[in-house]
């Protein structure tokens, strides 16, 4: 943040902090209870995680990505890995001995504004396994399990073979897992793959695509579904078509 942004912004943050004080009659013992809890968000490094459950991810995506053509944006989450291996188009990121159902996941890129095919554009993907883990969270697989980066073909084309993704929870074991508690709230997150998209004269887009039918779809954790991203899988197959805004 700038100088000049950040000028703007503090006097309105302490304004709205010192209304909240007054409208909750905030006491001394309160004020040292939510900086402790804060300093323990920090140190357990669950500070994204306390900005998603609270929805404060979600809006901030919606707020730099209003108005912009193209397909919904999605949170980026913390399980994203840069650099993800090559794969073929048509490709695969899930083994024939990976556990699950098999899922053909399949679309087109195109220019959000004209729907011209964006060939050479690039996907990076990313899911939970068939136990509902990351390969961030088990020690035992490759830390590339169920990623990948495939370059478009001429036509706007991708196809990829996987697995369906099952739904699970966020970290709930810290301080944020105490806060839901508290608030009677639930950790789960519905199945969903993760797409980053790349291409020239492009926004760069970071979505997911919810599996319909599932659960959790009305009852987010974080908050970060969107209709238009909730797609069904028919026949083993599901279509998720990407559309881009020019940067």
């Amino acid at each position: 943040m700038n100088t000049d942004r950040l000028n703007g912004a503090l006097p309105q943050a302490v304004g709205s902090l010192h209304a909240l004080a007054r409208d909750l009659e905030l006491n001394n013992e309160e004020l040292i209870a939510t900086l402790g809890f804060l300093k323990e968000v920090a140190e357990a490094d669950e500070l994204v995680l306390l900005a998603d459950v609270l929805g404060l991810s979600r809006l901030v995506d919606d707020l730099t990505h209003a108005g912009q053509d193209g397909t919904q944006s999605n949170v980026l989450g913390p399980f994203y890995r840069p650099d993800a291996p090559w794969i073929e188009n048509p490709g695969s990121i899930a083994p024939p001995d990976e556990e699950g159902e098999r899922l053909e996941l399949w679309g087109r890129v195109s220019d959000g504004t004209s729907g011209a095919p964006l060939g050479g554009a690039v996907i990076e993907f990313w899911q939970a396994d068939a136990r509902g883990l990351y390969s961030n969270e088990d020690s035992e697989r490759s830390p590339w399990a169920l990623r990948g980066r495939q370059l478009i073909a001429d036509d706007g084309s991708y196809q990829l073979e996987t697995i369906k993704p099952k739904h699970y929870t966020v970290k709930h074991d810290g301080p944020v897992g105490r806060l839901l508690a508290a608030l009677g709230r639930h950790p789960w997150r519905p199945a969903h793959i993760h797409f980053l998209v790349s291409a020239p004269g492009y926004r760069r887009l970071v979505t997911q695509v919810y599996v319909a039918g599932g659960p959790y779809l009305d009852d987010d954790a974080i908050g970060g579904v969107k209709d238009e991203l909730v797609v069904p899988i028919e026949a083993g197959r599901l279509r998720f078509d990407l559309a881009l805004s020019r940067g």
